[in-house]
């Protein structure tokens, strides 16, 4: 016991010491990267006012205060607030000239199909989200778990009412929870059941019969992919993402790399190369070069993608390693795996901000795709990280999963080139496209188009938002503690590897910490954490199939009354059940006839 609390109090020091660490280095790294600008903020604000289009906006939409903050090296992004809504952003060079501008009308949402942000279908999908991931009794973490994710939802409305300062709270505080919570599930060393529980749409539905209560979960998600589909393949709410992603993959189609050659959306290069490939499919349909083209192949693309990411969820779910309870038999253990897997494919369409993000054109639904299978296909370990490298390719903040993802001791050599092969495959391909169409200079071009996401400054994060500029050095180190908390558990709890409860807590505790510690965030972001989240805290052990009628029994059975009945009968005498008079008169006949064939014999 002694060496033990020993050892704990040493890896305690060496986090300590790490984070000490990499928050002086990270406050040393921000203060030698801050931006300096020639133009003072008083003269940006004076040059955003004087822009005819930003003049006339503000005359529609009256403001009482401007703030200026970092956009990148050599632009400013100006913020016009009324009150605490934010009304107008407008990014101002050197010169003082209007680059471009984002105006935020009232009643207009952010992103998204404008029937994707009605306030009764966010609520409609929220409660579908809960009945598909919360148990009975009530009084269970795991409920907690799903309403803490159901509370992102808030954040859209207040996102279209243009509170941004009290959209951050909401998700500062459930990214923290969150990611406290998946390090909790992944880090304990030897996970124990959960205490039972039924699902609490298998607990309402008692009294059906199982396959009635499996009809009904298929169902539930016909009708939720119905209507996910149809929202998504008609919305008119298109993101810059969109616009950017479909514009570089017409570039790519002519044969021009996207790197310095988009101009519907403010650095919208800033992607890796393989986000414009995806959409190659939607720009050979809907080709897009100006701001007039239509923007429709990026909802094909999504939804494709959106569809793909559910197979793998109901994939992953219904994998019989899943759940380390012994079902009572195969039968029962195939109807729970069934069960189970609709249900968190239910969760993962009804979730409001994979809908939000779909509608919008977003890539972070096929960066979803891309995390959802890598948990799916586990067992295959090329084909695995090939899914991760592919998400890499689609956005840079996959590769911290690497820390836990790729074995990397010194007697899996083998096992590493293998599962490595089809990454290596996919980047040299890539690389191989990035030289042969942009030359040498491509690949600089990427890495400097990529590090905008590093630099840039945004009031959907608490740094700018409320001053705390000298917190944001301290959690990028808590972050970064994390991350080799991670990795150096991965090495030596061989366990860990094969239980994928507690890998895909620890991935997403690693994903959660990121998006908590970065320069900007929105619901967008969600999508491609909630496949690990739903592993992580709706699949541990300790759901229970409800039993047909097994409410009422166990209602009318614990009773004061009903337990003295039971006492009763299990004391007195048992008593064979005595046979009807029919029955007497056929056992006596029956035993006439052998006496009669025994005498004849």
């Amino acid at each position: 016991m002694g060496r033990v609390r020993a050892h704990a109090r040493r890896q305690l020091i060496a986090l300590a010491a790490v984070f000490a660490l990499c928050t002086a280095g990270l406050f040393v790294l921000h203060a030698q990267t801050k931006h300096r600008y020639r133009l003072s903020a008083a003269a940006a604000i004076a040059d955003a006012r004087a822009n005819a289009s930003d003049r006339a906006f503000l005359a529609r939409n009256p403001t009482n205060h401007a703030r200026v903050i970092p956009l990148d090296g050599s632009l400013q992004r100006v913020t016009f607030f009324a009150g605490a809504q934010v009304v107008l952003d407008a990014a101002v060079d050197e010169r003082g000239e209007v680059v471009a501008i984002e105006q935020h009308d009232a009643g207009v949402p952010a992103s998204g199909a404008s029937l994707a942000n009605a306030p009764w279908l966010l609520v409609l999908l929220s409660a579908v989200f809960l009945a598909a991931t919360t148990v009975a009794p009530l009084r269970r973490i795991r409920n907690l778990d799903a309403l803490v994710l159901a509370s992102f939802t808030v954040t859209v409305p207040l996102i279209n009412a243009r509170l941004a300062g009290a959209s951050v709270i909401c998700a500062s505080v459930a990214l923290l929870y969150l990611t406290l919570r998946c390090l909790a599930v992944g880090l304990r060393p030897h996970r124990q059941p959960a205490a039972p529980s039924t699902p609490l749409l298998a607990h309402i539905c008692s009294s059906w019969q199982p396959r009635r209560r499996t009809r009904l979960l298929r169902l539930l998600l016909a009708a939720t992919v119905f209507i996910f589909v149809t929202i998504t393949l008609t919305s008119a709410g298109y993101t810059d993402v969109a616009a950017a992603s479909l514009q570089g993959a017409t570039k790519l189609v002519h044969g021009v790399l996207p790197y310095g050659h988009i101009t519907l959306a403010l650095h919208g290069d800033t992607y890796p190369l393989l986000n414009y490939v995806l959409y190659i499919p939607g720009a050979l349909w809907q080709p897009v070069t100006t701001a007039f083209s239509s923007l429709e192949g990026s909802l094909a693309t999504t939804t494709a993608a959106a569809l793909l990411a559910g197979l793998g969820v109901y994939r992953l779910a219904a994998a019989p390693g899943a759940s380390h309870r012994r079902p009572a038999s195969a039968t029962q253990q195939t109807r729970s795996q069934r069960d189970r897997a609709l249900r968190t494919t239910l969760a993962w369409f009804a979730f409001p901000p994979v809908l939000l993000a779909a509608s919008g054109g977003a890539n972070d639904i096929l960066l979803a795709a891309c995390l959802a299978w890598m948990l799916a296909l586990r067992k295959h370990k090329t084909w695995s990280t090939l899914a991760l490298a592919m998400g890499v390719w689609v956005k840079l903040v996959p590769l911290v999963l690497a820390a836990i993802w790729l074995p990397y001791r010194r007697s899996e050599r083998r096992e590493l080139i293998r599962a490595c092969a089809g990454a290596a495959a996919l980047s040299l391909a890539l690389t191989v496209l990035l030289i042969a169409l942009g030359g040498p200079a491509a690949i600089p071009a990427m890495i400097k188009a990529m590090a905008f996401q590093f630099q840039r400054g945004s009031f959907f994060a608490p740094w700018y938002t409320f001053n705390v500029q000298w917190l944001q050095p301290p959690v990028q180190a808590a972050a970064l503690t994390i991350v080799l908390l991670v990795a150096v558990r991965a090495q030596t709890d061989r366990p860990l590897r094969h239980d994928l409860v507690r890998v895909s807590a620890l991935a997403a505790a690693l994903l959660l910490a990121l998006q908590l510690s970065a320069n900007y965030w929105t619901w967008s972001y969600l999508p491609w954490v909630l496949p690990p989240l739903l592993v992580a805290l709706f699949m541990i052990d300790g759901d229970q199939p409800a039993s047909t009628n097994g409410a009422t029994h166990h209602a009318r059975t614990n009773t004061p009354t009903a337990r003295r009945l039971q006492t009763a009968d299990a004391a007195a005498p048992t008593r064979q059940p005595q046979p009807l008079a029919g029955e007497i008169e056929q056992r006596g006949h029956i035993r006439t006839l052998r006496s009669t064939r025994a005498a004849a014999q």
